[in-house]
């Protein structure tokens, strides 16, 4: 699809909004894959909070150049779709890694979170496995619980041994 220069500018300027307020970046090659695939995931993205967006590889190095996602630059090649986690940075990972279970013609060609690119398979899986904040908290709390539990117990058995 060719677009005008308006079109452009326009895309630009919207994905250009987004990317300060986003976490991390995934992109993907999108080659063979099906527009009522893509549709789905597009649907999936829309309910998780993730912007997803199908970019010229032009558009995307404009948009990118002068940001802390620069680094993706040199793997924006071909066909690619590209997905910004706004509230937790795996959530776009994680929606595109188990869209590619589904789908084996998308391929996650490289992420960025917290400036750091990552492009081999256990980097990217480390980002998909990123708990959520919620995730973490129940975590914390269950920690907590069973350090005050262990700390009782043992209170009990020198006061027990005092006797």
């Amino acid at each position: 699809m060719v677009l005008n220069f308006d079109k452009k500018k326009k895309i630009v300027n919207e994905i250009s909004k987004i990317i300060p307020k986003t976490s991390s970046i995934v992109i993907a090659d999108i080659s063979g894959i099906k527009v009522n695939k893509i549709t789905e995931l597009r649907k999936n993205c829309i309910k998780n909070k993730v912007f997803l967006k199908i970019v010229q590889n032009n558009l995307l190095k404009i948009i990118i150049k002068n940001t802390k996602y620069n680094c993706l630059i040199n793997n924006i090649v071909g066909p690619i779709i590209i997905a910004l986690s706004t509230e937790h940075p795996g959530t776009a990972a994680r929606l595109l890694k188990n869209f590619s279970k589904e789908n084996k013609n998308i391929n996650i060609k490289a992420a960025v979170f917290e400036k750091k690119l990552l492009t081999s398979s256990d980097e990217i899986n480390f980002l998909v496995t990123l708990p959520t904040y919620k995730e973490s908290l129940i975590k914390l709390i269950y920690i907590i619980k069973e350090i005050s539990l262990v700390k009782f117990i043992k209170l009990l058995n020198i006061l027990s041994k005092k006797k």
